[in-house]
């Protein structure tokens, strides 16, 4: 994903067919980045089915990836009334990039004692801007 960021979109577009190709069942930001909005709906529409049992950091990726910010907030909201040591690796999301403006972020790392870590991350890491 980093190639879409630095706008290298013929290197990425390769990348994510060949993730298709790797794990076409896993693969709903390669769907969403190429376009094909119908086969990332469709993977969200299940992960959605199994929410109860299923995966809110996923489903919470899926969102922010595809910049829908406040589900994926209610999500990330989600996991953590789980106590789920998932939210340790958010740092490390680049899905989550649609949320680093958004004045819920700053303090959902603070809840999980991340913000300090972030706010000295450099920008091109996905640290503040």
């Amino acid at each position: 994903m980093r190639v879409f960021i630095e706008s290298r979109f013929k290197e990425g577009i390769e990348d994510f067919q060949h993730a298709l190709k790797l794990d076409p069942d896993n693969a709903f930001i390669a769907h969403y980045a190429l376009g094909n909005k119908a086969q990332s709906d469709e993977f969200l529409a299940n992960l959605l089915e199994e929410a109860a049992t299923g995966d809110s950091y996923l489903i919470a990726m899926v969102y922010g990836f595809r910049g829908e910010v406040d589900k994926a907030f209610e999500f990330l909201d989600n996991v953590m009334e789980n106590n789920s040591g998932t939210l340790a690796v958010i740092l490390s999301e680049i899905v989550f990039l649609s949320l680093h403006s958004d004045p819920r972020w700053q303090p959902l790392l603070e809840k999980v004692n991340l913000l300090e870590y972030w706010l000295e991350m450099p920008p091109e890491w996905g640290g503040p801007q």
